[in-house]
């Protein structure tokens, strides 16, 4: 059995997805900002070895 699909479905489709366009530019964001955190975490626990090995070995 072939099934139809109607003229205007992917008119349809790209509408119905237009509410939702908040969320996805939400959850980019929500990413961009927990691997901002991790960097920065990263970076000052780098500084925190370095302090705390500069110190032992000299």
């Amino acid at each position: 059995m072939a099934q139809t699909i109607p003229a205007g479905a992917g008119e349809v489709a790209r509408q119905s997805l237009r509410p939702y366009a908040h969320v996805f530019i939400a959850y980019a964001l929500a990413w961009v900002l927990v691997l901002g955190w991790v960097v920065s975490i990263g970076r000052r626990l780098g500084r925190v070895e370095e302090e705390v090995g500069g110190g032992s070995e000299g």
